[in-house]
């Protein structure tokens, strides 16, 4: 007997992932080394992400919270990372222009005084955006230092569906706090395959805000990486990356093999490294 609205021995359409909309609750991180894991769970007050909880289990076991403020019009204005004491380990403040896209953020740390109690300015990030609004340059300074010096610097080229095709980096690979001449450097080209899939970092972009994740530039995409290949190079380098130099740490290819969810979002993802992600949403028809 037949007791729903419709019966008919045909399967139901695949849902269109466009109709529907997925916040990002959990994400959980299995590293290759064994015993090693990542738990991030998204806490929200109404509509807003109030903060993060990090667990992470290994041979230094470490839980940590990133707390999110807001300026008046809603966007996020700093994120502070708290130990399991609630004491500040860093925060990030950003800085907004008239279009309403953040074209500063200001790191504050411990680095200069590990002891101290208060957090001070230790490195400026600068964004530049096309007027498709995508990133398209970032330059990150280390202020302490006079001059100051530009640790990383990022230009981003996207294709026309909305994903990264290449990032070139110049990246300051060491340096001396006390002698800014003092430091080793190498330029890097990264470029990068996507699938088809709702990317859900690009969806719920609060993850963007997090510290150090290394989910930047990933969500930078519309779409999910399948493929990130980097090649470094000495062209546009000032000190060269002296002779601890492992090519190999910039000199690579890995994958991505996705498994999704019914929205078409990834539920998990394995990379060719070993490390494992997998991903829990609360999905909403639009």
């Amino acid at each position: 007997m037949c007791v729903t609205l419709s019966c008919s021995d045909k399967e139901d359409p695949a849902p269109d992932p466009a109709n529907f909309a997925c916040l990002l609750l959990k994400e959980q991180v299995t590293f290759p080394t064994p015993g090693e894991s990542l738990t991030r769970d998204f806490h929200f007050d109404q509509n807003y992400l109030s903060h993060v909880s990090e667990v992470y289990q290994g041979q230094r076991p470490l839980t940590t919270s990133i707390m999110y403020d807001y300026n008046t019009v809603g966007d996020v204005a700093s994120t502070t990372l708290l130990d399991a004491q609630a004491r500040p380990l860093e925060a990030h403040e950003f800085l907004y222009g008239l279009d309403g896209l953040v074209r500063q953020v200001n790191v504050y740390n411990k680095k200069q005084n590990p002891g101290s109690g208060s957090l001070q300015l230790y490195n400026t990030k600068e964004l530049t955006f096309n007027n498709k609004q995508q990133l398209v340059s970032l330059k990150n300074w280390l202020v302490t230092t006079s001059p100051r010096l530009l640790l990383n610097d990022f230009t981003f080229t996207y294709d026309a569906k909305g994903n990264l095709t290449q990032v070139q980096e110049y990246r300051v690979t060491r340096y001396s706090e006390t002698n800014p001449e003092d430091f080793n450097d190498i330029v890097l080209k990264v470029s990068f395959t996507h699938d088809n899939k709702v990317n859900p970092y690009n969806e719920n972009l609060y993850v963007m805000f997090l510290p150090n994740t290394g989910i930047f530039i990933p969500g930078l995409s519309t779409n999910n990486i399948l493929s990130t290949t980097s090649v470094s190079t000495l062209e546009g380098t000032k000190k060269g990356p002296g002779s601890n130099y492992d090519p190999s740490v910039y000199n690579y290819t890995r994958t991505n093999t996705y498994e999704y969810n019914d929205q078409g979002r990834p539920a998990k993802v394995t990379s060719s490294v070993g490390t494992v992600r997998t991903f829990t949403y609360k999905c909403e028809q639009q």
